[in-house]
């Protein structure tokens, strides 16, 4: 029985280089993630371990729990008291409406009937004051203003 095969091709060198490179890296990468796992573990044991025993972490860990607790009955009493003043604010406002929209035009006017003209009149010398300040032939600044009647 002879063994008619042919002997197997040897692979080149730089397909077993890279192989050996891939390995290589492989081996590097699993180090390295052993090596963060360490000083991880080393880290937790120095800085965080110890408040994890210490007893006043718990006690203001439930003072915490106590202030969260009543900061959130303060804030549910403060949106009620806000709902409740809103609601008076607007009955108050629509009692006033609904007041001022029942009563006859001009009745919650105590208004004189030459009022309006007054309004009139002073507004008429307002325009013609500021028509007057704008012109171009005006000397000084400011000097065509009357003392109560601004330029505007």
């Amino acid at each position: 029985m002879t063994d008619e095969r042919e002997p197997e091709p040897q692979p080149s060198p730089a397909a077993r280089t890279r192989r050996s490179g891939a390995r290589l890296a492989t081996l590097a990468l699993l180090l390295a993630l052993v090596a963060l796992a360490g000083v991880g573990y080393l880290y937790w044991q120095v800085n965080l371990a110890p408040l994890a025993q210490d007893p006043r972490v718990a006690v203001l860990e439930t003072r915490l729990g106590e202030l969260e607790s009543r900061t959130g009955a303060t804030s549910e009493d403060v949106a009620g008291a806000v709902r409740r003043e809103s609601d008076r604010i607007a009955a108050e406002l629509r009692a006033e409406f609904e007041q001022r929209a029942g009563a006859p035009a001009g009745a919650g006017t105590a208004a004189a009937p030459r009022d309006w003209k007054l309004a009139e009149a002073r507004f008429l010398l307002r325009m013609a004051n500021h028509r007057f300040c704008s012109s171009a032939t005006r000397v000084a600044p400011w000097s065509c203003c009357a003392p109560r009647m601004p330029c505007w």
